[in-house]
């Protein structure tokens, strides 16, 4: 069902999953203009906090400065990830550099250090500007939050041993730097998918599965060294329980996390990629099309006749018709294409690199005659047909909006000539003929 890509809500505790075979999420491009507000709300407030914060320090000492070159050096690395390890280790490594990095500096050289890693990680990895924009503010006011705690109560790393309050501040700030997370996730996450801001939050929080504090004690034991008080990592043991505590609801709002941004991109019925998330892959697949002088195709799928369906067998039925279609055309797609539900008993599939109509079309028919075949549902045996629309696009690459439009159209014209059969946009027969 298409390549798996991460989702837009954020690198730190939110999700992380690489590239894989399997549908799933990457930069999200195509978000609401809602969101894009909260994303511009959140790039003032960052910068509104780097300028007041750094308006109360002095400027850092020269080993500070140093430390601070190397936990950008740091940052970098930690969101690029050219290492050989898993997501639960790569994000293991994050956290520990934002939190190592908020022990030794003060919030807004912190928030400057984690800001600047993740931006050059994340042009790096070549994510969309709003992936990155949100990525970047995400950390750096995890980073304030976490720092702000710190210097409210005047933390100094080297005074661990002589004042027992500082342990309490550090799990304070663990708490901040976790919520602060959860909120700015749930907040785009509330807007792309529109559900109230305050369930998911509440969701996240209520929710306990097991997760390590390896991210924390890292981040500890590396500010101890890098700081060259050696001395206190004996002192470390006196935090194991309280930050295994504050592991457990990190790792509460890690995996709440991961839910929402699935609910936010993906079909609840089908678990198949939604509209939002479909358009993305399509933007990505235009321009990379566009680039290599090649074409993708899109197929807009309609069922023929399905509010009969409901009406006759009641929607429970019809929700299982849903799914054995997407399972039955799932199974003619190659490992690459993508397939979606738009809604409905509407259905789109991307196929990328097309090299012939003739390869489009033999898709389309595989499709027709796997949806041919009766659906057992109980005792009951249902028969679906489908008609679909086609379209290319053209080498010099038009808006995912558009070829959907285009297809959308074409649908039109195959449900007006008898259904159950495909037709191919008049701009696709054009695309083709010029590419022969």
């Amino acid at each position: 069902m298409g390549r798996d890509r991460e989702p837009f809500v954020g690198w730190r505790g939110a999700t992380v999953q690489r590239e894989e075979h399997a549908y799933g999420p990457n930069q999200m491009t195509a978000l609401r203009p809602a969101s894009k507000g909260y994303l511009a709300m959140l790039v003032l407030l960052t910068v509104g906090c780097v300028v007041a914060t750094l308006g109360q320090f002095d400027a850092p000492a020269p080993h500070l400065a140093l430390l601070a070159g190397l936990f950008l050096l740091l940052e970098v690395v930690a969101v690029t990830f050219p290492l050989p390890v898993g997501p639960q280790q790569q994000l293991t490594l994050s956290a520990s550099v934002i939190f190592a990095t908020v022990l030794v500096l003060e919030p807004g050289l912190a928030m400057l250090v984690i800001g600047g890693g993740t931006l050059l990680g994340q042009l790096v990895r070549h994510q969309s500007w709003d992936q990155t924009l949100f990525n970047t503010v995400q950390t750096m006011l995890q980073a304030a939050g976490a720092g702000l705690v710190l210097a409210a109560i005047d933390w100094r790393l080297d005074d661990l041993a002589g004042r027992p309050v500082l342990f309490l501040a550090l799990v304070l700030a663990v708490l901040v730097m976790e919520l602060l997370n959860l909120s700015l996730v749930a907040g785009i996450v509330a807007l792309e998918s529109r559900q109230p801001f305050s369930t998911l939050v509440l969701a996240g929080i209520s929710d306990a599965p097991q997760l390590s504090v390896a991210q924390y004690a890292l981040g500890l034991l590396a500010a101890v060294a890098l700081d060259a008080h050696v001395w206190t990592v004996p002192l470390f043991c006196f935090l194991v329980y309280p930050l295994y505590r504050a592991g457990e609801l990190h790792s509460q709002l890690h995996e709440q996390a991961q839910h929402l941004e699935h609910r936010a991109f993906h079909d609840a019925l089908t678990g198949l990629p939604n509209r939002a998330l479909f358009l993305d892959r399509l933007e990505q697949a235009i321009a990379r099309a566009a680039r290599q002088q090649r074409h993708v195709a899109v197929l807009f799928l309609d069922l023929d006749g399905f509010k009969r369906i409901n009406d006759t067998f009641g929607h429970a039925v019809g929700d299982e018709v849903l799914v054995a279609v997407g399972q039955r055309l799932h199974a003619c797609l190659r490992l690459e294409d993508t397939l979606a539900r738009l809604g409905g008993d509407e259905f789109t599939v991307l196929i990328e690199d097309v090299a012939a109509l003739d390869a489009v079309l033999g898709l389309a028919g595989r499709m027709i005659h796997a949806l041919r075949q009766p659906i057992q549902i109980g005792g009951t045996t249902i028969v679906v047909t489908t008609s679909i629309g086609i379209t290319l696009s053209t080498v010099d690459g038009c808006s995912a909006v558009e070829l959907l439009k285009q297809a959308d159209l074409a649908l039109y014209q195959a449900k007006a000539t008898g259904r159950d059969t495909f037709v191919v946009a008049d701009t696709s027969q054009d695309v083709m003929a010029a590419a022969g």
